[in-house]
């Protein structure tokens, strides 16, 4: 809002730079699937919002005489006031109800269990986990990516090759959310039915809960239908 009452001011190239480099980070990561509206991809264009409104309210206190530093600065405590009262508000309701099944606690027990099992293989077939249990572990884990090609809303013939050779293969198990948690809705169900179409069931190994008791990963592995 005060861009325009600043824009023949020396502030000019700061905001009109910090503007452009926003707007352009922000339309390349729009063109991305599942990116540009999202909150933790939008802060990727820090420090660029930072700076546009610390250049802009500095300068329009600047342009107000001897009355500007005291706005600015009941500004200033408006604004952090409000993020803390906010980062608070976030803090309450993650120490009551735990995290959210994206950000959940319940990666720290199913790293310690999958490091018990020993699998020769680890398909990790839903999103969120894989880069977690791959730092947690320093790659000592033999993990692969499950997500493709099971995150697809229909599977082709030779999709449904390529998972149902990774069912058959021998000592591997496979880990993903709890029904209903899935980053990708169906996930579960499109394994199941590819697994019975090859003449195997589902065995639950192990469900795993957050701190609040929750299940929200499950380690399964297949095997041969009788």
């Amino acid at each position: 809002m005060l861009t325009p009452w600043l824009w023949f001011t020396g502030a000019r190239r700061v905001l009109a730079f910090s503007g452009l480099a926003m707007t352009i980070a922000w339309l390349q990561m729009l063109a991305a699937k599942n990116a540009g509206g999202s909150v933790h991809h939008l802060i990727l264009l820090w420090p660029f919002p930072a700076l546009f409104a610390g250049v802009a309210f500095a300068e329009a206190s600047r342009r107000m005489g001897k009355i500007g530093t005291p706005l600015l600065a009941a500004a200033l405590a408006l604004v952090v006031g409000s993020n803390l009262l906010v980062a608070n508000e976030y803090l309450a309701r993650l120490i009551r109800n735990g995290p959210s099944v994206t950000w959940t606690d319940a990666i720290y027990p199913l790293s310690d269990y999958l490091v018990r099992v020993k699998a020769k293989t680890v398909y990790i077939d839903d999103w969120g986990m894989f880069d977690n249990l791959w730092v947690m572990n320093r790659s000592h884990l033999t993990l692969r990516v499950g997500t493709d090609p099971l995150s697809n809303a229909s599977l082709s013939t030779e999709d449904r090759r390529i998972v149902l050779g990774r069912i058959a293969e021998t000592d591997s198990i496979f880990v993903g959310h709890t029904d209903g948690n899935e980053a990708y809705p169906g996930l579960n169900a499109r394994l199941r039915s590819i697994a019975e179409e090859g003449g195997y069931r589902p065995e639950t190994m192990a469900e795993i809960p957050d701190r609040n008791g929750r299940a929200i990963f499950d380690v399964v592995r297949f095997v041969r239908a009788r």
